[in-house]
């Protein structure tokens, strides 16, 4: 399957993380959609990029065949602690902070490596989450750059997928949040 790797975007506020990348790796190929929708439709089916964007927006079930590694290099372990969060669909693998394994005492702040295996399906919900603008800062930040990579990856199928990544808001068509950031306010109201 294809990989594409991006490093130091600028941009970036160099406060956030002095060096960071993010890896994007294909495990599965729109042929396995293509082969689940077929099974679960009786039928042949074929994903053109038009029928795949339909699929992202309808969630339907063969999108979960479409699977990706993202690994985050330099994302500091407080980061990290907010994307194990997510738990369907998402295996984490992330350095462990166990002294006796990292052989001496580590902080939040300590930068990790983390490897998320995911589904299409997965990293939408994520990034609903994560994308939000009550998010903390750094996740957010991360969030961004995950999606930001992706909409630049060769795969057609993954830049697709990047553009169904947003705000719950977005998403629902209103803030869900107990204390809004106010970003849906200003969309409604065209700011």
């Amino acid at each position: 399957m294809s990989s594409f790797k991006e490093v130091d975007l600028p941009g970036i506020p160099e406060h956030i993380e002095p060096s960071w990348g993010i890896s994007i790796k294909k495990l599965t190929s729109i042929a396995d959609v293509e082969d689940a929708a077929s099974c679960t439709s009786g039928r042949e089916v074929k994903i053109t990029p038009v029928k795949w964007a339909s699929w992202l927006d309808s969630e339907h079930s063969p999108i979960r065949e479409f699977k990706l590694a993202v690994t985050c290099t330099g994302m500091s372990y407080f980061t990290s602690v907010h994307f194990v969060r997510h738990k369907i669909g998402v295996e984490h693998y992330v350095r462990s902070h166990r002294p006796d394994r990292a052989g001496a005492e580590r902080s939040l702040e300590d930068l990790v490596t983390h490897r998320m295996s995911l589904n299409a399906q997965s990293l939408i919900a994520i990034m609903r989450k994560r994308l939000c603008g009550k998010a903390a800062e750094d996740t957010r930040l991360w969030a961004t750059r995950i999606k930001g990579t992706m909409s630049r990856h060769p795969d057609e199928y993954v830049r697709i997928l990047a553009e169904f990544l947003r705000p719950e808001c977005d998403y629902r068509g209103h803030c869900p949040e107990f204390k809004s950031c106010g970003r849906w306010k200003e969309h409604q109201n065209g700011l």
